[in-house]
């Protein structure tokens, strides 16, 4: 799956893989702006000229045409293009011509059903790799927290904390339900904000810039944890507060350390010899260390003997500030990558991969404490 930039949409590669047709259709509503930006929207579209303009918006580019073009760029692969032909053969009346490339038919699926494409983007967040912090809940989730009226008050708790940051009031956040609890995908940020600037010479003039962000957050119901994106300690705070008042009826959520390095610390590498049924080998791929007020770092396909040559310094007199560790499971042949940060509570990678989380909590990396509570 693509990953997913908001910042800059400069890439004419995507528009240039459109049918003229099919991206004529989809600019139809938006031709009087493109007109006046100087771009011919009949006949061939110059797809470059179309790329120079949505990377230099000013105060007329309608937010819309911006959403709906990185959403599509962004999820566009073979793969998509598969599941959108299945879509479409079980529709009654087809939109898809029979030559259409991938961009076509997301771009014409965003057209006939938008919510669909959506629905694949959204997919394709919550499987993005992303540095989560990790926090512990007091209660369960309230009953119906994440139904309709539930999420809209979530998204209200939000909005002024992006409002106070210059972001704007859009916030969206859909939530999706999952094997062990559920997640939520959180579109924040306005696709263009508009605002004056003072220049030196004391006059006002435009400012453009684009502040749309979007974060994920991950319930564990077992456990009432949550492991929420999202950079910066006021974005944080924000989605700690909201969520712990509107989803679980309480002050604040807690951060939990309930991921160590400390049996790496304690083990050396010998800590990583454990296997599973699923799990074939582990390997040590990052090191960062904390020493006499140094850092050291270490990473490399083998770190072996660095660590052996190290390791008395290291693992008896460093504080172990973040391991980047290497699983080779049984039923892939690609490694996962877990990356656990010691003392921030913070974690990123395959962590919610069966396999990978249960060598975790099997080996001490992760401990867990088991609630009886569900959903309520």
């Amino acid at each position: 799956m693509a990953s997913i930039k908001f910042k800059n949409f400069i890439r004419p590669s995507f528009l240039k893989n459109l049918q003229t047709e099919v991206l004529r259709r989809f600019l139809a509503p938006y031709a009087y702006y493109l007109e006046s930006r100087g771009l011919q929207a009949t006949g061939t579209i110059d797809c470059d000229q179309l790329a120079g303009i949505l990377a230099t918006t000013d105060q007329d580019t309608p937010s819309s045409l911006i959403e709906a073009l990185e959403t599509c760029d962004a999820i566009c692969s073979p793969e998509t293009l598969d599941e959108l032909i299945q879509i479409d053969l079980a529709r009654t009346e087809p939109i898809l011509p029979a030559n259409c490339t991938h961009a076509d038919a997301v771009i014409l699926t965003w057209i006939h059903d938008p919510d669909r494409v959506e629905q694949i983007f959204h997919r394709a967040a919550l499987e993005i790799d992303r540095s989560l912090y990790i926090y512990r809940a007091s209660k369960p989730l309230l009953k119906n927290a994440l139904s309709s009226g539930g999420v809209r008050r979530l998204e209200t708790a939000l909005r002024p904390c992006f409002e106070s940051r210059l972001r704007g009031g859009s916030c969206r956040v859909t939530p999706y339900d999952r094997p062990n609890g559920c997640a939520l995908v959180i579109r924040h940020g306005d696709p263009i904000q508009k605002a004056e600037a003072i220049t030196d010479s004391g006059d006002s003039e435009p400012l453009i810039y684009r502040p749309e962000c979007l974060d994920v957050a991950f319930y564990d119901q077992a456990h009432c944890e949550w492991r929420i994106s999202g950079r910066g300690q006021w974005l944080q705070d924000a989605y700690t507060k909201a969520i712990a008042r509107m989803l679980h009826g309480c002050d604040q959520l807690e951060r939990s350390n309930c991921y160590s390095l400390e049996p790496l610390r304690k083990q050396g590498l010998s800590a990583l010899d454990g296997q599973t049924d699923h799990v074939r080998h582990v390997r040590l791929a990052e090191l960062r260390v904390r020493l006499s007020g140094a850092s050291v770092h270490l990473t490399g396909r083998n770190l072996n003997e660095a660590i052996e040559t190290l390791e008395q310094p290291l693992f008896q007199l460093g504080d172990f500030t973040l391991a980047r560790l290497a699983f080779t499971l049984s039923h892939r042949q690609s490694e996962l990558n877990v990356t656990i940060h010691q003392g921030k509570g913070s974690v990123r990678g395959d962590i919610d991969n069966p396999p990978v989380e249960d060598w975790l909590t099997n080996f001490g990396f992760l401990t867990t404490t088991t609630t009886t509570t569900a959903i309520a």
